[in-house]
């Protein structure tokens, strides 16, 4: 299980995690009480590390600064209106994409037509750290990266418009564990699906924006599937 630090109002910065895993793959099952953290020094202070650390980008973080480039909500908005048309030339005019959007659009009653959806693909991938260089037993590393299908093909996939949420450290999860790390994100977008996220300022809103998030597709390996 995956755990995210908390900060005590007497030290703020000396971060705070839990010394086992309470995790329980059923309510009636017992702990997984496994080890999560060790023993570091910290400004003078022995503290608790985590083992396996997974840092994980902030994903409302990363849309702020990606609505913040001009064009970037022009180009969402042109992509909307071609999907309307009928035509298909692209994953974004698709009809289970529309079908997604017209489901948020009944479950968000409360949306206003200011609001706006991104639809996101998600994807889970294995590779070598050490670029297949080494001999012996192989070491194999996760990344866990979305990217806009609103976005039109040619910012969709480059570097600063694709959201890598983490690195799942080595060695490689079970098909169960995965889930674990993935729930930091998957919480994140069930709640920016049903309540949005509010911004005081995009590029194209001055007065600020609410933006919604909801995944259409998953692109994975067997396992990550």
């Amino acid at each position: 299980m995956t755990y995210a630090p908390t900060f005590d109002l007497a030290a703020p910065e000396i971060p705070v995690y839990p010394a086992r895993c309470s995790y329980r793959q059923f309510p009636q099952s017992t702990p997984c009480n496994a080890r999560v953290t060790k023993t570091g020094v910290l400004h003078g202070h022995s503290i608790r590390v985590p083992i396996r650390p997974f840092p994980v980008q902030d994903f409302d973080n990363f849309v702020g600064r990606m609505l913040s480039q001009p064009g970037v909500e022009d180009a969402i908005q042109s992509t909307l209106a071609m999907a309307a048309t009928g035509v298909l030339d692209d994953i974004a005019q698709a009809r289970g994409i529309r079908e997604v959007y017209e489901r948020w659009r009944k479950e968000s009653p409360t949306a206003t037509s200011d609001d706006l959806l991104l639809l996101w693909s998600i994807s889970v991938d294995w590779f070598n750290p050490y670029l297949n260089k080494i001999s012996g037993k192989s070491v194999s590393a996760g990344s866990i990266a979305m990217i806009c299908l609103l976005l039109p093909p040619s910012l969709r996939i480059k570097p600063s418009f694709v959201y890598v949420n983490g690195i799942i450290p080595h060695p490689e999860p079970s098909e169960d564990q995965i889930n674990h790390f993935l729930r930091p994100v998957v919480n994140k977008l069930e709640d920016s699906w049903h309540r949005g996220v509010w911004y005081t300022r995009t590029c194209q809103r001055p007065r600020g924006r609410r933006i919604h998030s909801g995944i259409a597709t998953n692109v994975n390996d067997l396992p990550g599937s």
